[in-house]
């Protein structure tokens, strides 16, 4: 009986003191597939491939085994025992002389061998558990441990989804910025070779030409620089996703259909504390932690275990003899033990005053947890709502930055500025679209932060 409540006892143990662990995955070995990928495509890709995921899915198989190998527990127990002994030098027990000899002395003691030099038994055990508190406790836990691991399978899918949809949208902002960044490259090309032209013709000096030219250089090494932070951002995403590094693909969206997205209705929402998976993980750890005191509760009560026994056994002079079929003899045992706790050093008393105790520390942390699922909605929905009014802004610095950089070109064309001053006109355009990507990205994962606080990031 001390080792079914040891083993109920590790079970419950064991899943409470279970924690629910993110592992680095690594792309080694992954699923690989190229091609044109959306946002949708690409986190149902990471969903089914992502060895993190892989992992929580085989832990959630392991918990099922669980339940099936504390359910054993209860069902009958069979097992087999066969002895083959030799006794090497019989033991001797003590006797009066008289009770052989009537007239021996009655203070004489002689030593007598009883038994034979080899002697078998062979036997089979079955025993069935009628009623253990702490394997019907158990039986529970070991469910409710099942649920603990779903909701750490859910944890490791929302944080992969997240994940390959931040690198998605850099993926994005950095193909724009490569785009735009080419259109200005390609204007200030055209406009060097009207210059050199110019030039040509005597209309405008050398130093002129080489202000020009060196624009055109930086906008070259700052193209080559995007075009190596857009294959880093696919490298990222197909890390995130979880196929081969080596694996060709490419996005089927566009940058501004997810602008459109960005809307503030995401801020006006209140939190909803049962949605997040955190809350979830807590109230299986408490339900745990109660099946636990109940287990210390249980563990005073009786238990009691039927058993039958069969077997045969036999001896013989020598080993021939010993193992002859005919010479074997059959017993049965059937029987009943019934183990009952009466005291215990006040051990179970103690262990029931740590268990509400542990009760008490999860109930204060909900309210930890409440409040800080309040705070971190309060400030995603803050940050999100402040990168929102900055895009609007931004855009209309583009506009402006663009229309500044056509007029002051036509002045150029004209001879009503210098170069100096398109240099200038060309390099406030850059600034203004590199600060609105890098605005379009905040807000992107500003509203990623909103979705996963109010738990709308995956289901």
């Amino acid at each position: 009986m001390k080792q079914i409540n040891k083993a109920i006892l590790v079970v419950l143990v064991t899943l409470l003191g279970k924690s629910v662990w993110a592992q680095e995955a690594t792309s080694t070995g992954s699923s690989t597939a190229g091609g044109t990928y959306s946002l949708q495509q690409c986190i149902d890709f990471a969903l089914q491939n992502h060895e993190q995921i892989k992992n929580a899915e085989i832990e959630n198989q392991i918990s099922q085994k669980k339940v099936k190998e504390t359910t054993g527990i209860g069902l009958p127990q069979v097992s087999g025992k066969l002895d083959i002994m030799a006794n090497i030098e019989v033991q001797k027990q003590f006797v009066p002389a008289d009770a052989f000899d009537p007239t021996a002395p009655s203070d004489i003691l002689i030593p007598l061998g009883f038994g034979v030099p080899y002697s078998n038994n062979a036997n089979l055990t079955i025993s069935q558990l009628i009623f253990n508190g702490s394997y019907l406790v158990g039986l529970k836990a070991a469910k409710v441990y099942t649920e603990l691991s779903e909701t750490a399978l859910t944890k490791t899918k929302i944080d992969v989804v997240e994940a390959v949809t931040k690198a998605y949208y850099s993926a994005l902002v950095a193909e724009e910025r490569l785009k735009l960044l080419q259109i200005n490259k390609d204007q200030i090309d055209a406009l060097y070779d009207d210059m050199k032209v110019m030039y040509e013709n005597g209309l405008t000096d050398k130093l002129e030409l080489q202000r020009l030219d060196v624009t055109r250089n930086n906008l070259s090494t700052e193209i080559t620089k995007i075009k190596n932070l857009v294959n880093l951002s696919l490298q990222l995403l197909k890390y995130q996703m979880g196929t081969d590094l080596n694996t060709e693909i490419s996005l089927s969206e566009n940058l501004e259909s997810y602008v459109a997205t960005l809307t503030p209705a995401a801020t006006t929402q209140e939190p909803n504390y049962g949605a997040r998976i955190e809350y979830q993980q807590l109230e299986v750890q408490k339900l745990l932690q109660e099946l636990d005191l109940q287990n210390k509760k249980v563990m005073r009560y009786p238990n009691l275990v039927g058993f039958a026994s069969l077997g045969y056994t036999a001896g013989g002079l020598d080993f021939g003899q010993s193992i002859d079929l005919g010479d074997w003899e059959s017993y049965a045992i059937v029987g009943v033990t019934l183990n009952v706790p009466i005291f215990s050093g006040l051990q179970t008393h103690y262990q029931i005053q740590q268990s509400k105790l542990q009760l008490q520390q999860i109930d204060n942390s909900f309210k930890m947890l409440e409040r800080g699922i309040a705070f971190e909605t309060s400030q995603a929905q803050s940050e999100y709502e402040n990168v929102l009014s900055t895009i609007e802004t931004h855009q209309k610095n583009i506009e402006l930055a663009k229309e500044v950089f056509e007029v002051t070109k036509i002045k150029y064309k004209e001879g009503y500025a210098s170069n100096l001053e398109v240099v200038q006109a060309e390099s406030s355009l850059k600034e203004a679209q590199s600060n609105y990507f890098g605005a379009v990205y905040d807000a992107l994962v500003a509203k990623v932060a909103v979705e996963k606080a109010l738990g709308n990031l995956h289901k």
